[in-house]
């Protein structure tokens, strides 16, 4: 937005997404806020036909949701479950959906937000003494984000689209 984009902040609950963008209008900035879940398929389409009515096209996005149901490693199989459906299967239907929309306007960027964690394993001992833990969930999404980085850069880079990661 500071470099004069304009920007479009999403979240699943509509008055978190509004309260960004009205933050940075406030600073003369171009956001506006969207709703959308990303486990929901009609959801991710309303949103692609939201910015194409609204915005006419979309040049690059920021792939930065992520959702951590699973708290450690013991947690019952279904919080696993939980975050594929949100961090894996959700992450890939709106990345190749907002792709689409890229395409559509001749090219642009992608960046996906991963993690030291999708290369290195976490340190436990800084865990030690704490409830707190590393659960497993996240450093497989990034892990795995890094891996389909990877292939959308080489997939993508024919129709003008560059992929890049940060960790």
């Amino acid at each position: 937005a500071e470099a004069d984009a304009t920007v479009i902040t999403t979240s699943r609950d509509l008055k978190k997404a509004t309260a960004v963008a009205e933050q940075m209008q406030a600073r003369g900035l171009k956001v506006f806020p969207a709703q959308f879940e990303q486990t929901n398929h009609e959801s991710v389409m309303a949103l692609k036909a939201e910015i194409q009515k609204r915005f006419g096209r979309l040049d690059v996005f920021i792939n930065n949701a992520m959702y951590w149901p699973m708290k450690h490693y013991t947690d019952p199989l279904e919080a696993w479950v939980e975050s594929m459906a949100m961090s894996s299967t959700g992450m890939f239907d709106t990345l190749r959906e907002m792709v689409n929309l890229i395409e559509k306007s001749g090219g642009g960027t992608i960046v996906n937000i991963s993690s030291m964690f999708g290369v290195y394993a976490p340190d436990f001992s800084n865990y030690a003494g704490t409830t707190m833990d590393a659960p497993p969930d996240y450093s497989f999404h990034k892990g795995g984000l890094l891996a389909l980085n990877k292939y959308l850069a080489r997939y993508l880079a024919p129709k003008n689209i560059r992929v890049n990661s940060i960790s």
